[in-house]
């Protein structure tokens, strides 16, 4: 590419106007780099095309006060040391022994084959991810798929660097000192020139820090009043703690390879078997001001890794490290009360932390959350701010405790919170509001990995004939109104098709504001095209833009084979979750075998959790309260033992 045919990946070009606007980072593409700026400003630039540097680096990064933290490339004569100008070019990642090449001193080359993911902008940051081949001469050693994410913290930018390395071949890494992510950080900072090396365990500079090891490093300090500085800090699930080869002089280096090179210990020679994945990540935290090192290691390594759908299409994984994820969880759609978490999160924060904190003893990883509509809208064209607030701090709790949430969204289940207005709108417009409750909702929590799913609605109906004005409402059970119409007048329309248009007109507001977050609908069981009672969600004809099925299926005692059978006509070539079970119509042991013989069909389960532990449930004297107690029972077990 031309380099005056720069490439200007702007938010505008990916989503639309407003989610752009709020974007502070934007990338130009060049021959050869990549500019990365942030608020209009210089961060860095990426760099894959140096004919003096044999590998990608990062160059000329700055700290939120405009401060540049790594020293300039090429050193400038008379004004930086210029020692080690091509090995130490900024940021970056090198290996001085990797299956006996040495890419750490450019004697051998890391070529860059291609984003595999785009540079893209999102709400707090950036991301993109590129493929890299590692070769020495006319031999390929493996290859890398590295992604960062960049990330804008108060007084702080974040980058989170995932490097996954397979090859077609056995290969190894061996113990040098000069192995791992390492910085070269600009010559006024250097310790010898009045800055200042800090580990996470308090030791200081080169003859404290040297060949330790510590959950993370600070290289920075106060240079003519001007605070600034870079931290290293390595993901404790690397396969290894890192040493840390520090230098007064300005080098930091996060090595997990060096055992022998720090320690004199037994020669380290880490072996990737042919096909199979090894994994690096790291934060580098590039800071202005005086930074918390140490809470910005602790949110980062806690922070959950975002979910996916496999690429086979029959599951989920975990990215970047595409470990196999299983829902495992919870609808927690009332309390022991019958309340709405709506109902009591403002007034009753704490039980809603005491009972997330429950769910995650139990064994859950998915929670499920159901979100009323006249929650949300003050009215057609209003969202309620003051509830995305609380919706904002319900998924910073799912953080923090390590659970995922699935939003159901559009929820009716309580006849008195339905505004009136909202009954009185026809078809299309009553789908705009829905639309724009969605695009509120997606916003607020876009750039969150704790969330799992957005579920369109619970259990919609696309009705046959015609319905009463305003009668968009199923009978209520329990006191609620779980079951829902998406229209009043079927006319001539087939009742799949007018589901299909509904659910694609919903998919298309969450996806202006998130093209990430997995997208699905709850499913009744009588979804299917069958004879009797049917919803018109008929699954192969309305489920193209979802990105998984949900069905909710409730096993009858003596059935088990009937809906198994149920459930294997819910796949449509996409994962399929039962997203609501319990034993309401069989025995806790009953649906504990249907849940074994479904592994083969069902991708995830979510049952039910009300609000009382399994200590308060064993002091209770109610049938329904024995009958919960059994079931999370079975949970805790299959969550202990494994699910399948």
């Amino acid at each position: 590419m031309n380099a005056k045919a720069a490439l200007i990946l702007a938010v505008t070009s990916l989503l639309p106007g407003a989610a752009i606007a709020q974007s502070p980072v934007s990338f130009e593409q060049q021959d050869g780099s990549l500019q990365i700026r942030i608020d209009g400003k210089p961060f860095a630039t990426y760099v894959w095309g140096d004919r003096n540097v044999a590998r990608p680096y990062f160059a000329h990064v700055h700290a939120p006060n405009g401060v540049q933290v790594t020293r300039n490339y090429p050193p400038a004569e008379g004004k930086d040391a210029t020692d080690h100008a091509a090995m130490h070019p900024g940021l970056w990642l090198a290996f001085g022994d990797l299956a006996g090449a040495d890419f750490w001193r450019n004697k051998d080359t890391v070529r860059h084959v291609g984003f595999v993911e785009k540079p893209t902008a999102t709400k707090d940051g950036g991301t993109f991810a590129v493929k890299n081949r590692y070769t020495s001469g006319d031999r390929t050693i493996c290859e890398e798929v590295c992604r960062i994410g960049i990330t804008v913290r108060p007084g702080a930018f974040l980058i989170d660097w995932t490097s996954e390395f397979t090859g077609a071949e056995d290969f190894a890494f061996g113990d040098q000192e000069e192995m791992g992510l390492g910085v070269r950080v600009a010559t006024p900072r250097a310790v010898k020139n009045g800055g200042q090396i800090v580990n996470g365990d308090g030791s200081k500079d080169e003859k404290q820090v040297w060949g330790k090891q510590a959950d993370w490093c600070d290289y920075g300090g106060v240079i003519d009043g001007r605070p600034a500085g870079v931290a290293l800090m390595p993901d404790p699930k690397n396969f290894r703690r890192s040493w840390f080869h520090a230098r007064d002089y300005g080098v930091l280096v996060a090595n997990p390879f060096g055992r022998n090179a720090f320690t004199k210990g037994d020669k380290s020679k880490v072996v990737v078997p042919k096909g199979e994945t090894f994994r690096l990540r790291f934060g580098v935290l590039v800071h202005s001001g005086k930074a918390d090192v140490a809470a910005a290691f602790k949110e980062w390594r806690t922070r959950l890794p975002w979910v996916e759908v496999s690429k086979d299409k029959q599951g989920f994984v975990r990215r970047p490290s595409d470990q196999p994820f299983v829902p495992w969880g919870f609808n927690y759609d009332h309390d022991e009360k019958g309340r709405l978490i709506e109902d009591y999160w403002a007034a009753e924060w704490p039980k809603v932390e005491a009972d997330f904190a429950e769910m995650k003893q139990l064994g859950a990883n998915v929670v499920r959350v159901h979100l009323q509509l006249g929650k949300f809208m003050r009215g057609p064209d209003d969202a309620d701010e003051k509830a995305l607030d609380r919706l904002a701090k319900l998924v910073r709790l799912a953080e923090s405790a390590g659970l995922y949430l699935n939003l159901t969204g559009l929820g009716c289940y309580h006849k008195a919170d339905v505004p009136a207005w909202y009954d009185k709108l026809a078809e299309k417009d009553r789908w705009d509001v829905q639309a724009r409750f969605w695009e509120a909702v997606a916003g607020r929590c876009a750039d969150s990995p704790a969330i799992f799913c957005y579920d369109l609605m619970n259990e919609p109906v696309s009705p046959g004939g015609r319905r009463k004005d305003g009668d968009w409402l199923g009978p209520a059970f329990g006191g609620k109104h779980f079951v829902q119409s998406i229209s009043l007048d079927q006319k001539a329309r087939p009742r799949p098709e007018i589901a299909r248009l509904w659910v694609e007109h919903l998919v298309a507001a969450v996806r202006k504001v998130d093209r990430r977050h997995l997208v699905t609908v709850g499913l009744v069981d009588w979804s299917l095209d069958r004879k009797g009672l049917t919803s018109g969600f008929v699954p192969d004809q309305v489920t193209d833009k979802l990105d998984f099925v949900s069905v909710h299926l409730y096993p009858e005692a003596g059935k088990l084979d009937e809906a198994t059978k149920t459930l294997k006509g819910f796949s449509v070539g996409k994962p399929v979750v039962v997203e609501e079970t319990f034993p309401l119509k069989c025995s806790p042991k009953e649906l504990d075998d249907f849940i074994g013989r479904s592994g083969a069909d069902a991708a995830g389960w979510v049952g039910f959790y009300w609000g009382k532990s399994p200590d308060e449930l064993r002091r209770s004297k109610e049938i329904g309260d024995a009958i919960m107690l059994q079931w999370l029972e079975v949970f805790e077990r299959r969550a202990k033992n494994g699910v399948r």
